[in-house]
Order: C-alpha cells, then structure tokens, then sequence
C-alpha cells in the first residue's frame, strides 16, 4: 500500500521518503515549531531519514494503523514548506489529522489547504493506492492554546470535543453527519 500524492491550488503533496529529509531537516530546526512542545527535540539529519524511511513504508510495524506522510511543496517556489500526516487505526476505522508548516510559510493557509485536501482525500479513501477500510471518524490532537491549529482545524469542519489526549491535548473531530436529517 502506498500513500497517493494530491495535489492543491498552490501545493504538491508529495507521499514522504527518506530523500525529503535533505529539505525538511533546517525547516523542522526552527525552535519556534516547538512553542507547544517545548520537551520536543528538533530532528537530526540521521534522525529524520530514519523517520522518514518509517513513514514511508506506510504501515506501523504491527500493521494497525496506516501512515501517510505528505510533505508540502509550494509550486510557487519549489520549496518544502511543511508536512501533513493522516494516521489511520484499523481497529477503529479512525483517522488522526496531524500537520506542520514552517515559519516562513505560515500565514498564508498552506495549513489549511493542505490538511483539507487530507481530509477530502482520507473520506474518499483516495489517501492511498489500496484502502483498507473505511474511514467512520476524523480528529486532530491539538495543545492548549495553539490557535493556529485551531483555526486551521476549524477551518476543514472540525469541531473541538471536550476530550483530551494524556499529553493534555484537545480532540478535535468532524461532526458525523445526522443519519436522520
């Protein structure tokens, strides 16, 4: 199974391999990425292309979940400017939503593009080549005071729950739609 590329307005998504690293590595240096995560170190060159190799294969070793990775290239420059990522569990048919734009990028609604055409591409089971089974919910994880998270999270249709992960972050989901309107 592999993870389809999509393509935006001003975007290629492109699926993650070891060979993003190069790009992504002074990107993902930035501190400032952290504000939220402060205990979080920024990846080495060596660490990132072994992440990235893991992602890539698209299946957690154990095979219950599958990984897509994309990795944000604005057309416009031809530049790396981000990640998103859809991890999808197969023992609850859910989707977790995760994305990441580096500072010279934000404020532009790379974020919002992008995560939106995960979503679209994750409901239409278009995420990857092969899908396994459908998709019955989507949610994002998001810290405390991140508001440009929520917003982009607001901005795709999700909705924040009043659950929270054990890191302390808000779940967010995407309302299921009335079976009875």
């Amino acid at each position: 199974m592999t993870t389809a590329p999509l393509r935006t307005e001003r975007l290629d998504l492109e699926p993650v391999s070891a060979a993003h690293a190069d790009e992504m590595v002074d990107l993902l240096a930035d501190r400032a990425l952290y504000a939220f995560y402060a205990d979080e170190a920024s990846p080495s060159l060596d660490d990132l292309r072994t992440r990235y190799s893991r992602w890539a294969a698209g299946t957690s070793p154990d095979g219950r979940e599958t990984w897509c990775t994309w990795i944000l290239r604005d057309r416009s420059s031809d530049a790396c400017s981000g990640f998103v990522q859809a991890t999808v569990r197969h023992d609850d048919g859910a989707a977790e939503l995760a994305w990441v734009v580096g500072t010279a990028y934000q404020g532009r609604g790379f974020a919002r593009e992008a995560a939106g055409a995960v979503l679209d591409a994750v409901l239409a089971g278009t995420h990857v080549d092969v899908p396994r089974q459908p998709v019955v919910r989507i949610e994002a994880h998001i810290a405390p005071g991140n508001e440009p998270s929520e917003r982009v999270a607001a901005a795709i249709g999700l909705v924040p729950t009043s659950e929270h992960d054990p890191d302390g972050e808000r779940l967010w989901r995407l309302p299921r739609p009335d079976p009875s309107a």
